[in-house]
């Protein structure tokens, strides 16, 4: 196993006044057990009922009764995180750790099923489309058989054709007795399961109108003491057996584009397509919202744990999605998981990433602390970290040589380079305009690699991380513009190359002779080899 560390030395703490504000948040717990209106029992039951009174039968594509299994409610539990990924993968399972058929006591970030050891993975609650093939190898437990009506292609569509379906759960939306059978078949199934909330018997229509769940939601940067909107983040939205999601946009907002009747659960889920952030070894960091119609508006504010996970996904989706100069996006083999792990190290190692495990997808390929010496870390923290191991991450998956052989100086200065450039570029556009540059010191004096963009470095034998590529790149030679007396600062007058370029480079290289060549076959107009040999001289490899 290889790991990468990076060493990040103490901030200052910064003061908020935030106005309002959560706890740590707590373990998901559930409440009462509901009648399931669904099942096909009582379905049956509800159809029969709405036929009797009605004294007719609901003609929809020439079935007389429409009720049969659509769907089946199972229950699944992954052995490890390779079948957890698996699961995952497949699209059609919409997966909650907590079951569909149970009320929420205590809203948390995760539920743990109390007859499962806490260090494996949950049971994992979905319905599952009639006909969809499950993986055989993967144990679950069959828990119910279903009818949907909502997801019922014989009765939601606009025309007698199947193919033509379109899923709603509008009032308006389908016309005549799909629709009318659609409210009555809900109106009796939830009346019969005593679940009234959703029930209005006027008009033969759902307790609320159609609507479009829809929301914003926003974190606190402790660094720039104010709310910035989150992007990226996936909102679900669950009525019983049936969710819609969506991700937030730049601004922070969402809105489902299907409608629906009756209140929803919310869920924000710390994840997309590419990775996935973890509350430790195996917990999907997800906040569990209300139950309502309104809008779902959340608030993360900086003692809330919910912050931490906020600034590693905001590191890996600028990572991912965002813009980061050029550089290699990380090499796609399964869904990275970082670690976020709420607990405390006693030493300067902020995060490690393990990124030879990535080929088997079994564990986090990445894991960052939420304190550091009993602190809680800052936000502009939390994301260079992400950005430094997921720069090792992606050096390691473009390698076309031995990592594990790679001089460590060489892979914790790139990664150290990378931490830099794309940290500038989220803080530079959020409004300090100076972030990560020579004359920004608005932080300790070792906060690496942001104050005074790592100008000031003593060359040890020890040491790893190093501006060996940040020096390549920029056009300050901090000899001159800091002095000689300050901490031995490197006689820098090395400009012109870039960090796309570079990273294609290091592809190749192992060892200083390896850089040595290939800087020195790539040298921007101006740079000569002799000034590149006194450059090097003074890093200790």
């Amino acid at each position: 196993m290889l790991n990468s560390s990076c060493r990040k030395a103490p901030l200052q703490e910064n003061i908020y006044s935030p106005t309002s504000s959560l706890q740590d948040t707590t373990n998901t717990i559930l409440g009462k057990k509901l009648e399931n209106p669904y099942t096909l029992q009582n379905m049956r039951k509800a159809y029969t009922a709405i036929t009797t009174s009605n004294n007719t039968k609901y003609k929809i594509l020439n079935v007389d009764n429409p009720v049969r299994l659509t769907h089946k409610y199972i229950r699944f539990l992954p052995k490890d995180t390779l079948e957890y990924d698996r699961l995952v993968r497949d699209t059609i399972l919409k997966l909650y750790n907590t079951p569909l058929d149970y009320e929420i006591a205590i809203q948390g970030n995760y539920y743990h099923d109390p007859t499962v050891k806490y260090n494996l993975y949950t049971w994992l609650y979905a319905s599952v489309p009639e006909g969809h093939a499950l993986l055989p190898d993967i144990q679950h437990q069959f828990l119910d058989s279903l009818y949907i009506p909502e997801e019922d292609p014989l009765l939601n569509t606009t025309s007698n054709t199947v193919a033509n379906t379109k899923t709603t759960f509008s009032d308006n939306d389908l016309a005549g007795s799909r629709q009318m059978l659609i409210n009555n078949l809900l109106n009796q199934a939830m009346t019969q399961t005593h679940n009234y909330e959703y029930i209005n018997n006027t008009n033969n229509k759902l307790k609320t109108l159609s609507y479009n769940p829809q929301g914003n939601i926003t974190t606190y940067d402790t660094l720039l003491k104010k709310l910035v909107p989150l992007q990226g983040v996936r909102i679900r939205m669950k009525r019983w057996f049936t969710t819609r999601i969506v991700e937030t946009d730049a601004n922070g907002n969402y809105k489902s584009a299907t409608t629906f009747s009756g209140p929803v659960n919310y869920y924000l889920f710390f994840e997309t397509s590419r990775f996935d952030i973890r509350t430790g070894w195996f917990g999907q960091a997800s906040i569990n919202g209300p139950k309502q119609t309104d809008p779902w508006n959340v608030t993360i504010w900086p003692d809330d744990i919910n912050r931490f996970y906020a600034d590693v996904f905001r590191g890996a989706y600028r990572y991912w999605y965002g813009d980061i100069g050029g550089l290699y996006r990380p090499t796609l083999v399964t869904a990275i998981k970082y670690a976020a792990r709420d607990n405390n190290t006693n030493t300067s190692t902020h995060g490690v990433a393990t990124p030879s495990l990535s080929v088997f997808g079994v564990f986090p390929q990445i894991y960052i602390s939420r304190r550091l010496n009993g602190r809680i870390t800052d936000s502009d923290e939390n994301f260079t970290t992400t950005v430094h191991e997921t720069a090792h991450y992606t050096h390691y998956r473009n390698m076309l040589k031995n990592f594990k052989l790679m001089n460590s100086m060489i892979r914790e200065s790139w990664a150290t380079a990378v931490e830099l450039y794309i940290t500038k570029k989220e803080y530079q556009a959020k409004g300090i305009t100076n972030y990560g540059e020579p004359v920004y010191f608005d932080v300790s004096t070792d906060f690496f690699p942001t104050y005074r963009g790592y100008q000031l470095f003593q060359v040890t034998s020890s040491v790893s991380y190093t501006p060996l590529f940040i020096d390549l790149v920029d056009n300050n030679n901090q000899f001159q513009s800091i002095g000689s007396g300050n901490n031995g600062a490197l006689k820098d007058n090395i400009t012109g190359y870039n960090m796309p370029a570079l990273e294609s480079y290091l592809a190749l290289v192992e060892n200083q002779n390896d850089l040595r060549f290939f800087l020195k076959n790539h040298k921007p107009v101006g740079v000569t080899d002799v000034q590149l040999d006194d450059f090097l001289s003074q890093f200790k490899f």
